[in-house]
């Protein structure tokens, strides 16, 4: 909590660098940092040119410069980083933002401060009325951010609801109180005026803001299944309730339409209990957590002249009773039940909804809420971790990190980013550039030093190596001379060996002829 007040300065200082502390991670960030070849480069330049003309190649090792050096981060920008961006840091925040409203809450109802028949704002009544507008702007940013996701968190309906009332609540309030200013004198006042009115919807607000903060102790491994059983459950009691407003209604209209005929004509009917819509509606609703009454629907007429006369005979023909008398003048007074059948009907028709009322929708939603209570019983370890985790997944956005009414420092810091953003890709060309030129100059650097170095540290083996290339060349021309010079010598005793042979034939030839020409001549002679 400490840190957290320090949040605010830390990114303030920061929109003067890259303004990128709340939406960058450490991991990212420093991913990022070692993709930049000149993250590394103006702190080595000197050192590695110096290092490697000497042969210290090991003096530009990572170690020297350290992390906020190697990543190019700031040590205190780094911490803060890291901190802020751990959403487990972010829920004690929050537990602590809503703590802080609602101890001002506390002060706003109470009013320590209050003056008898004065209307007057205090310090705690603006921070109160502060904290829980910022609170319902950011449910409405979320709605448009999310759309109808927002409402698949109960909790998320639910603080909505809060501060709906909160708002529309001191609103009305404020506009009673301007009504009257400077006086507050609401025990004179109806209970329909404007302040009267408001003040009750902060009051409902209120607990409903007191109650929302057991939604913490989901947290908890003990505690946070009773909490989902008792969301649960809520829903049970809502299908339920659903259904008996239904009969309610229904039952209602049945019996003020059976009703209404015998009312007004006390001269043969006793007043009823049901004798307006207003009455029949309320009797009806409250039997729900009341059932019985059932004189409540009995059709009791008067006793007719006759029959009081034929009752007083009775009377008299019974001396013993002391309390005949009064006893007839209570019987007259309470009248007769009427069994005729409008008026039967209604007393079975209010039999009929106690008995589906009290006994069926009571009985089935006990039934309900012990399924409730053993389906999440028998998987509560899940039950409670996947609520702990929808919990916890509502603090990784970005936005978590600053919890209203801070949440504005947040809107300003996506508004630096956005402008830095725009400047950046309008110089981003340029400054790539410029450090791709750096890098590879100080590239180009270092890899003359180096085999300037290797050059002067290895003459003597280079002119050897030089020897022994010349070697190999003039060994490899020569050889390939003998065996072209082996090659025309064969070829030329070959040459030799076939004019040796053309020479044998026509000398054969020649030794034919003249033999041939000799024999020839001989004939001649003869």
């Amino acid at each position: 909590l400490m840190l957290f007040l320090l949040y605010p300065f830390v990114i303030f200082i920061d929109f003067f660098r890259e303004g990128d502390i709340l939406f960058v991670p450490p991991a990212v960030k420093e991913a990022q940092l070692k993709k930049k070849p000149s993250a590394l480069a103006p702190g080595t330049v000197g050192l590695s040119l110096g290092s490697m003309s000497i042969g210290l190649d090991h003096l530009i090792s990572p170690e020297l410069f350290g992390e906020e050096r190697l990543y190019g981060e700031n040590r205190v920008f780094a911490f803060f980083r890291e901190k802020i961006h751990r959403p487990f840091f972010r829920i004690f925040v929050h537990i602590a933002i809503e703590g802080l409203f609602i101890l001002f809450l506390t002060y706003s109802v109470v009013d320590p401060k209050d003056k008898k028949f004065t209307s007057e704002l205090h310090f705690y009544d603006y921070v109160t009325y502060g904290m829980f507008m910022t609170f319902l702007f950011e449910d409405v940013v979320e709605i448009c951010r999310i759309k109808w996701k927002f409402f698949s968190s109960f909790w998320n309906a639910y603080s909505l609801f809060t501060h709906v009332l909160f708002a529309v609540g001191g609103l009305t309030q404020a506009i009673g109180f301007e009504m009257e200013k400077p006086f507050d004198n609401r025990n004179d006042w109806s209970g329909n005026h404007p302040a009267n009115v408001g003040a009750t919807l902060f009051a409902i607000a209120s607990t409903m803001a007191v109650v929302r903060s057991i939604r913490w102790f989901l947290l908890l491994r003990r505690v946070g299944p009773v909490i989902i059983c008792v969301i649960r459950v809520l829903k049970d009691v809502a299908i339920i309730f659903i259904v008996f407003i239904i009969l309610y209604i229904g039952f209602s209209l049945a019996l003020y339409a059976m009703y209404k005929p015998f009312r007004g004509d006390l001269f043969r009917y006793k007043k009823q209990t049901m004798d307006s819509a207003r009455s029949t509606f309320s009797a009806l609703f409250w039997r729900f957590f009341d059932p019985g009454e059932p004189d409540a629907v009995e059709i009791k007429r008067n006793y007719t002249d006759q029959e009081i006369e034929t009752m007083k005979e009775q009377m008299r023909a019974d001396p013993n009773d002391t309390n005949a008398t009064e006893h007839l003048e209570e019987k007259i007074a309470e009248g007769k039940q009427s069994l005729e059948f409008s008026h039967f009907v209604g007393v079975s028709f209010w039999a009929a909804y106690q008995g589906i009322v009290a006994i069926i929708l009571i009985n089935v939603l006990i039934a309900l809420m012990n399924t409730t209570y053993t389906k999440i019983s028998e998987d509560s370890d899940i039950e409670w971790k996947y609520s702990k985790s929808f919990m916890y997944a509502q603090f990784l956005p970005t936005r978590a990190a600053l919890p209203p009414p801070f949440r504005w420092i947040f809107y300003l810091a996506c508004l630096v980013r956005r402008v830095k953003k725009k400047s950046m890709e309008q110089t981003g060309q340029s400054r790539n550039a410029e450090e791709k030129q750096k890098y590879f100059s100080l590239l180009t650097k270092l890899v003359k030093t180096k085999m300037q170095l290797d050059i002067e540290d290895s003459i003597e083996d280079d002119f050897d190596d030089l020897r022994k290339d010349f070697k190999n060349v003039v060994n490899n021309d020569v050889v390939k001379e003998l065996e072209f010079l082996k090659k025309k010598n064969e070829e030329l005793n070959r040459n030799l060996e076939s004019c040796q042979a053309k020479n044998d034939l026509i000398l054969n030839k020649l030794e034919q002829v003249l033999a041939l020409v000799a024999e020839k001549h001989q004939e001649t002679n003869a």
